[in-house]
Protein backbone atom coordinates (compact mmCIF):
# COMPACT_ATOMS: atom_id res chain seq x y z
CA UNK A 1 0.00 0.00 0.00
CA UNK A 2 1.24 3.73 -1.33
CA UNK A 3 1.77 6.34 1.76
CA UNK A 4 -0.76 8.89 1.22
CA UNK A 5 0.56 12.29 0.68
CA UNK A 6 -1.03 15.38 1.92
CA UNK A 7 0.32 18.42 1.16
CA UNK A 8 0.64 21.01 4.44
CA UNK A 9 2.51 23.24 5.80
CA UNK A 10 1.09 23.59 9.24
CA UNK A 11 1.18 19.46 11.57
CA UNK A 12 -2.41 19.50 12.71
CA UNK A 13 -2.87 15.78 13.58
CA UNK A 14 -6.69 16.00 13.46
CA UNK A 15 -6.47 16.77 10.14
CA UNK A 16 -4.22 13.56 9.53
CA UNK A 17 -5.93 10.25 8.93
CA UNK A 18 -4.88 8.15 11.31
CA UNK A 19 -2.98 5.14 9.82
CA UNK A 20 0.62 3.91 9.70
CA UNK A 21 1.19 5.51 6.47
CA UNK A 22 -0.01 8.96 6.66
CA UNK A 23 2.21 11.16 5.31
CA UNK A 24 2.22 15.20 5.12
CA UNK A 25 4.52 17.48 3.00
CA UNK A 26 5.82 19.64 5.94
CA UNK A 27 8.24 22.01 3.63
CA UNK A 28 10.93 21.51 1.11
CA UNK A 29 14.56 22.72 0.59
CA UNK A 30 14.64 26.30 -0.25
CA UNK A 31 17.50 27.65 -2.82
CA UNK A 32 19.42 29.16 0.22
CA UNK A 33 19.50 26.69 2.31
CA UNK A 34 20.46 24.25 -1.72
CA UNK A 35 23.20 26.97 -2.03
CA UNK A 36 24.81 26.47 1.81
CA UNK A 37 24.33 22.37 1.64
CA UNK A 38 25.74 22.60 -1.65
CA UNK A 39 24.64 18.41 -2.55
CA UNK A 40 20.39 18.81 -1.97
CA UNK A 41 18.23 19.53 -4.88
CA UNK A 42 16.44 22.90 -4.30
CA UNK A 43 12.54 22.42 -3.88
CA UNK A 44 13.06 19.05 -2.46
CA UNK A 45 9.92 17.65 -0.53
CA UNK A 46 10.61 17.43 3.10
CA UNK A 47 7.89 14.85 4.37
CA UNK A 48 6.51 13.81 8.11
CA UNK A 49 5.06 10.89 9.00
CA UNK A 50 2.56 9.92 11.37
CA UNK A 51 4.87 7.23 13.10
CA UNK A 52 7.90 9.91 13.22
CA UNK A 53 5.48 12.19 15.37
CA UNK A 54 4.93 9.34 17.89
CA UNK A 55 8.89 8.86 17.60
CA UNK A 56 9.36 12.17 18.65
CA UNK A 57 6.51 12.53 20.95
CA UNK A 58 8.16 9.11 23.20
CA UNK A 59 11.25 10.15 22.85
CA UNK A 60 11.41 14.56 23.27
CA UNK A 61 7.55 14.88 24.99
CA UNK A 62 8.08 17.91 26.14
CA UNK A 63 9.87 19.28 23.22
CA UNK A 64 7.27 18.33 21.18
CA UNK A 65 4.68 20.22 23.07
CA UNK A 66 6.13 23.27 22.96
CA UNK A 67 7.71 23.25 19.36
CA UNK A 68 5.99 20.39 17.57
CA UNK A 69 3.24 22.95 15.77
CA UNK A 70 6.16 24.98 14.73
CA UNK A 71 8.02 21.80 12.45
CA UNK A 72 7.07 24.18 9.34
CA UNK A 73 8.63 27.05 10.28
CA UNK A 74 11.94 25.73 11.42
CA UNK A 75 12.32 24.33 8.12
CA UNK A 76 10.94 27.04 6.17
CA UNK A 77 12.82 29.96 8.61
CA UNK A 78 15.70 28.04 10.43
CA UNK A 79 18.49 30.47 11.23
CA UNK A 80 21.44 27.59 10.98
CA UNK A 81 21.43 24.62 8.82
CA UNK A 82 24.22 21.86 8.35
CA UNK A 83 24.82 18.68 6.66
CA UNK A 84 26.33 15.58 8.56
CA UNK A 85 28.62 13.92 6.87
CA UNK A 86 28.64 10.45 8.09
CA UNK A 87 24.82 9.83 7.11
CA UNK A 88 23.74 13.24 4.75
CA UNK A 89 21.47 14.40 7.60
CA UNK A 90 20.03 17.97 7.07
CA UNK A 91 20.35 19.78 10.51
CA UNK A 92 18.16 22.96 11.34
CA UNK A 93 18.16 24.69 13.95
CA UNK A 94 15.71 27.51 14.77
CA UNK A 95 16.24 30.04 17.31
CA UNK A 96 13.20 31.28 20.02
CA UNK A 97 13.73 34.22 21.61
CA UNK A 98 9.60 34.25 23.75
CA UNK A 99 11.30 30.49 25.27
CA UNK A 100 14.93 31.49 24.98
CA UNK A 101 15.84 27.68 23.41
CA UNK A 102 17.53 26.64 19.81
CA UNK A 103 15.26 23.65 18.93
CA UNK A 104 17.00 20.82 16.19
CA UNK A 105 15.07 19.50 13.47
CA UNK A 106 16.86 16.35 11.57
CA UNK A 107 16.22 15.43 8.23
CA UNK A 108 17.44 12.76 6.42
CA UNK A 109 16.88 10.69 3.17
CA UNK A 110 15.42 7.26 2.58
CA UNK A 111 17.42 4.92 0.52
CA UNK A 112 15.54 6.12 -2.08
CA UNK A 113 16.09 9.56 -1.69
CA UNK A 114 13.16 11.00 0.10
CA UNK A 115 13.66 13.52 2.57
CA UNK A 116 11.72 13.10 6.19
CA UNK A 117 11.39 14.46 9.25
CA UNK A 118 13.56 12.48 11.61
CA UNK A 119 14.08 14.08 15.50
CA UNK A 120 12.78 17.23 16.72
CA UNK A 121 14.76 18.36 20.22
CA UNK A 122 16.35 21.74 22.27
CA UNK A 123 20.09 21.82 22.07
CA UNK A 124 21.25 24.05 24.45
CA UNK A 125 23.52 27.35 23.95
CA UNK A 126 27.04 25.26 24.57
CA UNK A 127 26.03 22.52 21.84
CA UNK A 128 25.19 25.44 19.14
CA UNK A 129 28.21 27.66 19.51
CA UNK A 130 29.94 23.77 19.22
CA UNK A 131 28.18 23.05 16.25
CA UNK A 132 29.10 26.74 15.02
CA UNK A 133 33.02 26.33 15.61
CA UNK A 134 33.41 23.21 14.15
CA UNK A 135 31.41 24.27 11.27
CA UNK A 136 28.41 21.06 11.42
CA UNK A 137 25.78 23.86 11.10
CA UNK A 138 26.18 28.01 9.50
CA UNK A 139 24.07 30.71 9.46
CA UNK A 140 21.89 31.30 7.03
CA UNK A 141 21.87 35.16 6.27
Amino acid sequence: MEPEIINNNMVNRKKMIKTKNTIIQIGKITPKVAVILDVVPVDSPILLSESTINHIQNRHPKDYARYGKYIAKIINTPDYVGLRPTDGTVVYVKEFTFENENVKLAVRATKKGVLFVRSLYVITESRLDNYLKKGTVKVLT
